[in-house]
């Protein structure tokens, strides 16, 4: 396990119904037998790497069903409340709420459905702030669990790699022992880091996406856009990173991603936690 820097958050996105797959995402089985939540399995990959914490943004049914073990885990558990109209835009709102006015130094922003090489989210954290040795202190004041606000929303609402081993071979695909390029892009201020690090694989933007204290702030404010349109109106503040990972692409909306579901859960058909 690395060393966690305090400020570092992983928020996972798995507040979706997962209509297309055929129920949840966040309560895809992974792992033989009863294995696993997919939510779980997301939040033990950020706290097992490089966050010092990480937030499950879920919906009040999926919390009541594995909010006590995701804690067990060590993640904290963040109940939407959004209009499924909102999209992942509310969901990260809501733990932008949540987190409120804490020291957030990196949040590593993933759609549950997204696992990537660890190595990769380091390399993005790196290039948006100089990771420093965490103060035990610091650590502990900064980062005390909260509890979950599961009862306040329904009653407002009445390793290196993932599992499955290495990715399928892609032209120009470079070995993750060759690391990962310079980080590119204007800073926002001059002299200033980026407000925001977007992954880039051949060419093409992917998941998952960290951002900055200022950029997350955004999301606390009325009318939270999608996360697409808010890096657009970053502009020079969003820099691109070139990674050798082309999981960064790959996402999990349908039963027949038979190579997917085997790389995410061990199983070419999708179950589900009931």
């Amino acid at each position: 396990m690395r060393e966690r820097a305090p400020g570092v958050v992983a928020i996972v996105l798995a507040a979706g119904i997962g209509a297309r797959l055929g129920g949840p995402k966040a309560l895809l089985r992974v792992g033989p037998g009863e294995g696993m939540p997919l939510v779980e399995a997301q939040c033990r990959d950020r706290l097992e790497a490089e966050s010092a914490r990480a937030i499950a943004v879920v919906r009040a049914d999926v919390a009541a069903l594995v909010g006590d073990r995701l804690r067990a885990a060590g993640a904290e558990v963040v109940v939407s409340c959004a209009a499924d109209g909102d999209g992942p835009a509310g969901s990260l709102a809501a733990a932008a709420a949540y987190l409120a006015d804490e020291a957030i130094r990196a949040a590593i922003v993933t759609p549950v459905d997204v696992r990537v090489r660890a190595a990769t989210v380091r390399a993005l954290v790196d290039a948006l702030i100089e990771v420093e040795p965490p103060n035990e202190a610091e650590g502990a004041a900064l980062f005390a669990r909260r509890t979950n606000n599961v009862e306040d929303c329904v009653r407002s609402a009445a390793d290196s790699a993932p599992p499955g081993g290495a990715p399928p071979p892609r032209n120009g695909l470079r070995p993750p022992s060759e690391g990962t390029k310079k980080a590119r892009g204007a800073p926002y201020e001059e002299g200033a880091p980026p407000l925001a690090i977007v992954p880039l694989f051949e060419g093409r933007r992917g998941h998952p996406v960290v951002l900055g204290a200022r950029a997350l702030a955004r999301y606390r404010e009325d009318g939270p856009p999608p996360l697409r349109d808010h890096l657009r109106a970053l502009g020079e503040g969003v820099a691109v990173l070139d990674v050798d990972d082309a999981w960064i692409l790959e996402d999990l909306d349908f039963a027949h991603q038979r190579e997917t579901l085997v790389r995410f859960t061990g199983a070419p058909t999708p179950t589900f936690l009931r």
